[in-house]
This record gives structure tokens, sequence and C-alpha cells, in this order.
């Protein structure tokens, strides 16, 4: 069992960082499809939280905005994996279980830290998994297309906790006081809070503000971050009130 070593508004553990190269194989032979092949799995043919593909310049994602120089493609355990094209087949097959039960010890070890025994009790009941598998192609004309030089806009994750058990390549930043840190490469286990988490915290835990900026060297770039998400009916009890998960990711949508 991996345990935390520091803990500030990110977290990074001990537990050294999988291999990403079963998803990331699936997630590149997806991308190499052309696009009728593709558009079979974009988001509204899902129609459920925020799982399918999205691609750079999309106007209607969920996951981006059109400026964003990445394609995605979500995965959830809200849905069969045969719901998800034949690419991931073996990464459903081989990893997804294996990745979850580790991203559960450590998520439920943050939250063990914050002490919330409800909070707690709401994880085990009521979240789920997904991962947003995140491609970056070499960018052309950089000036012309980013967006203040970044490659995805500053934002909060829709997530409790925003994990990534493969380690994070270069390019990760977070805000803080309209300042800007990077955060570098980390060959660990690594996590911070997301939306979901001071929304339900009424704001005693704050959201990690985030971007990705643009290479010094023009290469591209993998990510794949797995949330922590509150399930499609589970309901969500707030201070003086319960929402449902539509309600929240309606609130979290309306923040962008």
């Amino acid at each position: 069992m991996s345990h935390i070593i520091n803990e500030e508004l990110i977290t990074t553990t001990s537990q050294l960082a999988f291999s990403d190269a079963l998803l990331r194989n699936a997630f590149r032979s997806f991308l190499s499809k052309d696009s009728d092949y593709k558009n079979q799995y974009l988001q509204k043919c899902y129609n459920r939280a925020f799982d399918g593909y999205s691609y750079m310049g999309q106007a209607d994602s969920l996951n981006q905005y059109p400026s964003d120089m990445l394609h995605t493609f979500v995965l959830s355990d809200f849905a069969g994996s045969f719901d998800f094209p034949i690419e991931f087949k073996d990464f459903f097959d081989l990893e997804w279980k294996k990745i979850k039960e580790l991203i559960s010890t450590i998520e439920l070890g943050i939250i063990e830290k914050i002490g919330d025994q409800n909070l707690r009790e709401f994880y085990k009941e009521s979240v789920g998994h997904m991962v947003s598998c995140n491609y970056y192609p070499k960018v052309n004309n950089r000036s012309k297309n980013a967006n203040d030089n970044k490659r995805l806009s500053d934002h909060s994750d829709v997530s409790l906790l925003t994990t990534f058990p493969f380690g994070v390549e270069e390019g990760l930043a977070y805000v803080q006081n309209d300042q800007s840190f990077i955060v570098g490469k980390k060959q660990n286990v690594f996590a911070f809070n997301g939306y979901l988490m001071q929304y339900i915290t009424a704001g005693k835990q704050t959201a990690l503000m985030h971007h990705v900026e643009l290479p010094n060297i023009d290469e591209e770039r993998y990510s794949f971050a797995f949330f922590s998400l509150v399930k499609p009916d589970a309901k969500i009890a707030l201070q003086n009130t319960q929402v449902d998960a539509l309600d929240y990711y309606r609130d979290y949508l309306n923040l962008f």
C-alpha cells in the first residue's frame, strides 16, 4: 500500500507510476482511424456523464474549449466495456480493475487525512471512476492557435479527486493567486482535488485550478487522468439540501 509523502495543494505518493503502454497504444490506434469511425463515439452518442470522444476544435465538447489543443476519449465504469471502441478492449480486460483498485486505495487515504466521515461514506457508496485519455499533437503556428500560450485552458476538474496512476509528463501547471506554478514531470502516482471536492465540502477543500502549457520543444504529449466522479444516479448531500448527479454536472458546466 502506498503512503502520502507530501500534501499541500497536490499529493505525490510513494507508489511508482505504472506503465501507460497498453492504454496509450489503444488510444493511438483509435485516433488513427478515419473520422467516420471516430465520430460514432462522440459524447452525444453516449448521453451519459462525460463518456466519449472529443476532437480539437470541436464546439460542443463537454471536456474542452474549441481553442484547446487536444483530442480526448473518456471511458467510465458507468457503462459496460462493450459500449466503447474495440481498441480499448484489452485495457478493460487486463488493467481497468487493477488500476481502479490502486486509485481507490490512494483516494481513500487522502480522504482519511481530510477526516470527514460523511465524505468517506459518500465515496464508498456514490463514486465511480472515469479516465480522460488526452492526446496533444505537435503544435504548428502556436502563437496564432494557442490561447494565452496554453494547450489546455485554466480549469478545475469535474472530479472529487483526479489521480494519475501513470505519472505526469511535462507541461502541467497549476494556478494560485493569479500565478502559475509548474508541476514538472512526475514518475510517481500523483493526485489533486477536483471541483466535486470543493462542492461537497462547501469550500473547505479547494479544487486545483490548472492548465497545460505549450512546450519549449514542439512535441506531442499524452496524459491519462482518472477522475473519481459521482455516479449518474446518485445523490449528493449538501449542508441544507440534496442534489442529484445531473444537478451537479450542470453546476460544474456553468463554471465555463
